[in-house]
């Protein structure tokens, strides 16, 4: 399969956004495969994707509930794209949904089966290799956010808020350290080490979000001061408060 990607040049589209260790969707065992029904939110990419990377649960009568992983075509019989995604900002992404109704998916395109619910090998892998793929832009992001917030920390040391928004920042980089190692500890093992890695700075990534947006609060609350029509910095506008000639003078 991963030939034939390359050769292709095919766009992948994954599911993730509707399915983690319990999956979504369910599968049917049929003569020479199975039957899926599911709904797949999230899809990022998918008006130009050609392949769909998903899976769906099987009620097993032996192993129990098992998620079942395949590619289904995004033009094969039965798949559909909903255009849910309307956004203000992401509209690029598309990630609209996919509904998959009794789509036949063979047997040999099966490419891994594992009980639902419970960690797996499969996601030791999505650990290592996507997830710090997905953190890197919201971690530059904050970087930019920090860089930006002591650029204008510095142009106003007398400020009196400086020291309780350093404060959050050093109290969110404590947190986010001690989870990491309180994870860390737990789990044990590299592969504990590599999911407490990623926890962690799920963790450390809603954590720093109140410290960011109250830098740029207090950014924009000063910006709005320094442009204030009752700041020295008036427009000059006809009407403006900050032009009019003191009380008692004549007009």
């Amino acid at each position: 399969m991963l030939r034939r990607v390359a050769a292709e040049e095919l766009v992948l589209v994954s599911s993730g956004g509707s399915d983690w260790l319990a999956g979504s969707g369910q599968a049917r065992k049929v003569e020479g495969g199975y039957r899926i029904d599911a709904r797949k939110i999230f899809s990022s990419g998918c008006p130009s994707g050609q392949l769909l990377v998903t899976s769906a649960v099987l009620d097993d009568p032996q192993a129990g509930p098992t998620v079942l992983h395949f590619p289904v075509p995004l033009n094969a019989p039965g798949v559909t794209i909903h255009d849910t995604w309307h956004t203000i900002g992401m509209r690029g992404a598309g990630s609209h949904d996919i509904v998959l109704e009794d789509v036949f998916v063979p047997d040999a395109a099966i490419g891994g089966r594992r009980p639902q619910g419970t960690w797996h090998p499969l996601f030791h892998v999505i650990a290592m290799i996507a997830l710090p793929l997905i953190y890197a832009p919201y971690v530059g992001v904050a970087e930019a956010a920090r860089d930006l917030a002591v650029r204008q920390a510095m142009k106003k040391r007398d400020d009196a808020s400086l020291p309780s928004l350093v404060g959050k920042a050093m109290e969110v980089a404590a947190g986010a350290v001690a989870r990491h190692r309180r994870l860390t500890s737990i789990s044990g093992g590299r592969r504990g080490r590599t999911v407490g890695r990623v926890r962690a700075g799920r963790l450390a990534l809603r954590a720093a979000a109140p410290a960011v947006y109250a830098w740029m609060l207090e950014g924009l609350a000063w910006g709005i001061q320094e442009t204030s029509h009752d700041s020295p910095k008036c427009c000059g506008r006809s009407g403006c408060p900050g032009s009019r000639a003191p009380r008692g003078a004549s007009s």
